[in-house]
């Protein structure tokens, strides 16, 4: 999602900008409980989604496998269910 912040010229190709993106964005960077940070982020993407600044013409999926003896993971990280 930092591919939208204002200012990542190099990788926000198509130079989206809302100041309430990036506030959510340096906020959620900035927190260290990751249920918060996962609420920050979820707002965020709330607002990039409201906006729909691209076309969404493909959309992937990455998996990534975590092993049991890790606390707290469960698989859904990012997850609001």
């Amino acid at each position: 999602m930092f591919l939208l912040e204002h200012g990542n010229a190099g990788l926000n190709l198509g130079h989206y900008s809302n100041p309430a993106y990036d506030d959510l964005m340096r906020r959620a960077a900035a927190v260290r409980d990751i249920a918060r940070r996962a609420d920050l982020l979820y707002e965020a993407e709330a607002v990039v989604v409201a906006e729909l600044p691209w076309i969404p013409a493909m959309h992937t999926r990455s998996k990534a496998m975590v092993a049991p003896r890790r606390a707290g993971s469960d698989g859904r990280r990012w997850q609001k269910c």
